[in-house]
């Protein structure tokens, strides 16, 4: 009988073991190689825009310890635990510490599918109950690690993904287009207060 789904630990569908970035605090310049820590993810995508920047130099020691790589899948560890960016960009930056580096291996498990099981229930649950509270919430990439994973066969993982590429879309474009609406109204709303004010002063 041919097994549809696997289940196992996360660091055995991975090629590399889970690394960070650094945990010094770098020297921030205006110009220079991206450096994102976890409020540079903002509803599942990197936002690179108004982040810090760091010199080349220490980009590049930085770099002998954690390499990000596209496909790689950025999952937050400290502050906002459980934050999840897949990384879609070809360009060169760094991580801070609070931001854990994962590499699926592409023969077991596809990026995009373990960018969308690890923002599922199931695993927000395990990252629950393996965190810890001091002045912060925190999970170690020990734990992290051993996140319990559920996946099929890559060709099935595929249609799983184009199913949620197609339905998560759709919802997009409601949100934005709700959004839209909102600064209309917002717009409206301080055009109002500001006409009202006018014809007070005014009389």
């Amino acid at each position: 009988m041919i097994k549809k789904y696997h289940k196992c630990q996360l660091k055995f569908v991975l090629r590399e073991r889970i690394t960070d970035g650094p945990h010094e605090t770098p020297e921030f310049i205006d110009e220079g190689v991206p450096f994102l820590s976890v409020d540079g993810i903002e509803n599942n995508e990197l936002n690179f825009e108004n982040c810090r920047y760091i010199s080349k130099e220490d980009f590049e020691r930085y770099s002998k310890k954690a390499v990000v790589e596209k496909n790689d899948i950025l999952m937050g560890k400290a502050a906002s635990v459980g934050k999840i960016a897949r990384v879609k960009v070809d360009f060169e930056f760094g991580v801070w510490s609070p931001l854990a580096i994962i590499k699926p291996d592409e023969n077991k498990i596809l990026p995009e599918y373990l960018e969308y099981f690890l923002q599922s229930d199931y695993i927000n649950y395990q990252v629950e109950i393996l965190s810890t509270s001091n002045t912060q919430q925190n999970i170690s990439m020990d734990d992290i690690e051993r996140l319990q994973i559920i996946y099929p066969t890559v060709e099935k993982q595929k249609l799983i993904c184009k199913t949620l590429n197609k339905k998560v879309s759709a919802i997009n474009d409601i949100i934005k287009n709700e959004m839209s609406r909102i600064d209309l109204l917002n717009e409206y709303k301080k055009k109002l207060i500001s006409e009202n004010i006018s014809e007070e002063d005014s009389s």
